[in-house]
């Protein structure tokens, strides 16, 4: 098995291109190509750290983004915080609130 160190983008992108199917088949730890699937994803996790960094949302950010992805809307997060003015302080304003 030979493995290399991901250095440019065109490394990235072909490491990406041989993890992708490996994740799929999702082979067994133990087998080669598990061991295989390990190394190429801590590599390209290392290479996305270092040149592709993500920041770490806001907590409003972060709930925004949950209440985008789940339908919810102002209102229905009043059962999670208790009060409708703590939903105010932490849901920016929709076209709807604005009009």
């Amino acid at each position: 098995m030979e493995v290399k160190l991901i250095k440019t983008e065109a490394d990235y992108r072909e490491a990406l291109t041989e993890l992708a199917p490996l994740v799929d088949r999702n082979p067994a730890p133990d087998a080669l190509e598990g061991d295989r699937l390990e190394i190429l994803k801590l590599l390209v996790e290392a290479y996305e750290k270092k040149h592709h960094p993500m920041e770490l949302p806001t907590a409003i950010e972060a709930i925004d983004f949950q209440m985008d992805q789940r339908g919810l809307t102002p209102a229905d997060m009043v059962e999670y915080f208790g009060h409708r003015s703590w939903v105010t302080l932490t849901s920016p304003p929709s076209n709807a609130d604005l009009g």
